[in-house]
């Protein structure tokens, strides 16, 4: 028994592995080629269509937090633990979502005439709304997330990805209007939703979902915290945009999205690092506390160092990749992007921190941070912007990054352990242990 049992236990660690494999691909290769897609549209769009492009996709984004509905981790929990309640969870899950996705493209067209924006970025929004009817099948990810199946889904979305990056660079070798490439990120989902449906149904043939009231009720209870959560989260890190759109113009948003799409990048390699050691660091959680906290720290320590080299190299090559990536005539962009890439460090201390959060049960306190950040980020952005522009904005996420990602967590009892974590990640107190202790050895191995 025991040696089944060692099997077992295998079997799924090697499943887990591969499955984080499966992810952090997906990550790289979306990372790569997203980069390479956006820098030719920008190119060919030019700083006030290209702005114009990312106002709409932001408050598209924004309102998109209604239709998922913070589902994913609840469906998922739920499908390991009464995988025999698999139809009913995921019929109930999904007409939750169909509802939701209706509801969430009516209020972007409210919101679109309310805030009587131009022509071009309402019909841009309208287009785009339709995203959300189609994320509805994300119900298929979350079976497959549930059965630590993530291959399916990486295949997935990235063979979608890779056609409709292909006909983005076919719009601009056509010189497509700027509609037509809303379209195509229409196409992706629409893809995505087509492709996951028949891979599910041709391995589920017999399965039919079924509307459970009790089922979704439940549902609904769970997730208004993860909803508000995500909803502040996305508000926290897109309001910036519409509000340079509102103050400013729609060049303005280009010449902010263009940096933030360059910081995005590189606020990707410390996602990348926590998904790959997060899975073993989470099996030591109850079995070697000393260990799972000296594993916690090693992880602050290395995403602070690896945004700190970041950081420093792009204060001195700012220009050079702004010009370079996007041309000259997105040059505003680089001081955006020397203050913006500072935000990269607080960022990976709260992701690592998010995921301890999440490991200990405390999703409130999640909640709790993601409202602070907006509750600062909204009126900093109305007082800078006016008086600095886009590196007001970028200030301002700067400066309510660094209070909700580190300063948060001195007010806690529960989290004051993981500020000293953070505090010495930031200070490289451990690098300095190490290279203390590094000199020491090599005068005692002198006086030897």
């Amino acid at each position: 028994m025991a040696a089944i049992k060692d099997l077992k236990t295998k079997l799924v660690q090697s499943n887990i592995v591969k499955n984080v494999g499966w992810l952090v691909f997906d990550k790289i290769l979306r990372l790569s080629l997203s980069l390479v897609v956006v820098i030719w549209l920008a190119r060919y769009l030019g700083p006030e269509q290209f702005g114009t492009l990312n106002y709409a996709l932001a408050l598209v984004s924004i309102v998109g937090t209604v239709a998922a509905l913070g589902l994913n981790g609840l469906v998922v929990r739920d499908l390991v633990r009464q995988p025999e309640q698999a139809p009913l969870i995921l019929g109930s899950a999904f007409a939750l979502k169909v509802i939701a996705a209706v509801t969430g493209y009516l209020l972007v067209v409210a919101i679109v005439y309310l805030l009587d924006i131009d022509e071009m970025a309402a019909q841009l929004c309208l287009v785009l709304g339709f995203i959300f009817i189609f994320k509805s099948t994300d119900v298929f990810k979350y079976w497959f997330e549930s059965q630590v199946r993530a291959k399916y889904v990486v295949i997935v979305e990235n063979g979608v990805f890779l056609v409709i990056a292909l006909s983005k660079l076919l719009l601009i070798h056509l010189e497509a209007p700027l509609i037509a490439f809303a379209w195509a990120y229409i196409g992706e989902v629409a893809g995505v939703a087509l492709w996951l449906t028949i891979v599910y149904r041709r391995q589920h043939p017999q399965v039919k979902w079924a509307f459970n009231p009790e089922k979704a009720s439940a549902l609904l209870k769970e997730c208004w915290p993860l909803i508000i959560s995500v909803a502040a989260w996305i508000l926290y890190t897109r309001v910036d945009q519409l509000m340079i759109g509102q103050l400013i113009d729609k060049e303005a948003v280009g010449y902010f999205s263009a940096a933030v799409r360059i910081s995005e990048v590189s606020n990707m390699l410390p996602a990348i690092l926590v998904m790959s050691l997060m899975p073993g660091i989470i099996r030591l959680q109850n079995l070697q506390p000393e260990r799972y906290k000296q594993r916690m720290q090693f992880t602050y320590d290395v995403c602070v160092w690896l945004m700190l080299v970041v950081a420093i190299v792009v204060q001195f090559f700012a220009d050079f990749a702004v010009s370079f990536l996007f041309t000259p005539s997105f040059a505003p962009a680089a001081n955006v992007l020397r203050l913006q890439i500072w935000c990269g460090i607080f960022l990976a201390l709260a992701l690592v921190s998010s995921r301890y959060l999440i490991n200990e049960g405390k999703q409130s306190m999640l909640m709790r941070r993601n409202l602070l950040g907006l509750a600062l980020n909204v009126p900093l952005n109305f007082l800078l912007i006016p008086k600095m522009g886009i590196e007001g904005a970028a200030l301002a996420s700067l400066i309510s990054v660094f209070c909700v990602s580190y300063l948060f967590d001195l007010a806690s009892s529960f989290l004051r352990p993981v500020f000293w974590q953070k505090t010495r990640a930031l200070l490289l107190i451990s690098s300095w242990q190490g290279i203390g202790l590094f000199f020491t050895r090599k005068a005692r191995q002198k006086n030897e």
